[in-house]
């Protein structure tokens, strides 16, 4: 496994707030609750709808295009449209740095 730092807490500066990163041809969503950072793919699993631009409540990630909600800890789906989940991340935070492991 390699470790890649994907973003900095600056980047993802407020509870909820999303945003998204591309490493090496694969885009990544990150995402803040409380002092807390969560990875997962970017893409939903209904439709690809860029999942990053909904943010995150309460540890739920909301397609911004149909509405399917992911949990953003284990990427599992919560709700139709979707019936599978996302692939997430564990985040590992060195100082300034979120990092995960691929």
């Amino acid at each position: 496994m390699a470790r890649f730092t994907i973003a900095t807490t600056a980047d993802v500066p407020h509870e909820g707030c999303g945003c998204s990163v591309e490493i090496a041809g694969k885009i990544f969503a990150v995402f803040r609750q409380g002092d807390e950072f969560f990875v997962v793919d970017n893409v939903c699993s209904h439709r690809a709808a860029p999942l990053h631009e909904s943010g995150c409540e309460n540890f739920q990630i909301t397609c911004p295009w149909h509405g399917a909600k992911f949990d953003v800890r284990t990427g599992e789906h919560l709700n139709p449209p979707a019936s599978t989940g996302i692939l997430s991340y564990p985040v590992l935070l060195v100082g300034e740095e979120i990092q995960i492991e691929m």
